[in-house]
């Protein structure tokens, strides 16, 4: 069974930033996940990611990226470009993902799959709230992470339907 990690990154008190934690907050309030799955708040933890992420098979990095789009848009990158992407500082933190990654090729211990979900931020200013444009793009991202998983073959369960379930058993 292959590991895998879905990792928001991003600082929560930068507005727009810290998308990549919301996110993550949103899936564990919606779905259960199986136990191969783990889901790590990085914040801005950086270079001392490298223990969460050794030995993983597939990761999905979730962050504010800042690509020229308009607020709110959602990017999808893979394979050796989600692995550079941060090498051009397209983040807008200081976490250098970029370091993490290849500290992790150095150990021998890189995941096998690297899929970066960036979305466009508007505001990166204090305050703990997402802007409008992106707090309506998280669904695009949340969904995407979901397909993501299933063509992987892991299927994550929505909360409500464990509800439903219950009432109706």
């Amino acid at each position: 069974m292959s590991k895998v990690v879905i990792l928001g990154v991003g600082n929560i008190l930068l507005s727009d930033e810290g998308v990549g934690v919301k996110v993550l907050e949103k899936l564990k309030e919606e779905f259960l996940f199986p136990e191969n799955v783990a889901l790590i708040d990085g914040g801005t933890l950086g270079i001392g990611l490298v223990p969460y992420l050794e030995d993983v098979d597939r990761l999905v990095i979730v962050d504010a990226v800042s690509g020229g789009g308009h607020p709110g848009e959602v990017y999808k990158l893979e394979g050796e470009l989600a692995r550079t992407v941060f090498n051009s500082r397209v983040s807008a933190h200081d976490i250098n993902l970029q370091e993490v990654l290849g500290v992790l090729d150095f150990i021998g211990k890189s995941p096998r799959d690297v899929v970066l979900i960036g979305v466009e931020p508007k505001v990166l200013e204090p305050g703990c709230d997402l802007s409008p444009e992106v707090e309506s793009g998280l669904r695009l991202v949340i969904d995407e992470i979901i397909d993501l998983l299933e063509t992987w073959g892991i299927k994550p369960v929505r909360r409500c339907e464990i509800c439903s379930e219950g009432l109706s058993g």
